[in-house]
């Protein structure tokens, strides 16, 4: 796969490209038109970051057609044991928006140390940035409306 593939692929103009990895966008396009050869490595390079970026909008996409509000999320951070339940209360094109969950654990937590526990959290949403560090927990369990109500109901 070329470069031109490869951003075509990921959706991307020149211009974001050129802001991506600040080359200039004259630059791309002469070795789109080939009138400039790009060498073999730094193609590589290139085509693997852009199939990185295609990647992540697949999943960002997949995940947003599917959250609604009054989903559980939790955080990513490696460990399920030290994870927090959120729940969704408002999801934009640059953000998913909850709030912490009521359960026994999250009520320990708060009165063990705030520091670690907060009721609110932010997701943000980059398609070019990293990974949003965001599990959805209901995925086919607990996954109507009724519960996204209830959860609703249940948050701090």
């Amino acid at each position: 796969m070329d470069i031109k593939e490869a951003r075509t692929k990921a959706n991307l103009t020149q211009r974001e490209m050129s802001d991506i990895f600040e080359i200039p966008i004259r630059t791309i396009s002469n070795w789109e038109s080939g009138s400039r050869a790009c060498t073999d490595y730094v193609e590589k390079l290139i085509v693997e970051k852009l199939e990185g970026i295609k990647m992540k909008a697949e999943w960002l996409s997949k995940l947003m057609e599917s959250l609604k509000v009054g989903d559980l999320v939790s955080e990513n951070n490696g460990s399920f044991k030290k994870s927090m339940t959120y729940v969704v209360t408002e999801i934009t094109e640059e953000k998913i928006i909850c709030r912490l969950l009521k359960n026994e654990y999250s009520e320990k937590m708060l009165k063990m140390n705030h520091d670690y526990c907060s009721k609110d959290k932010t997701f943000e949403i980059n398609k070019l940035g990293s990974f949003p560090a965001i599990i959805k927990l209901n995925d086919g369990y607990k996954d109507t409306d009724e519960e996204r109500k209830e959860n609703i109901q249940n948050i701090w």
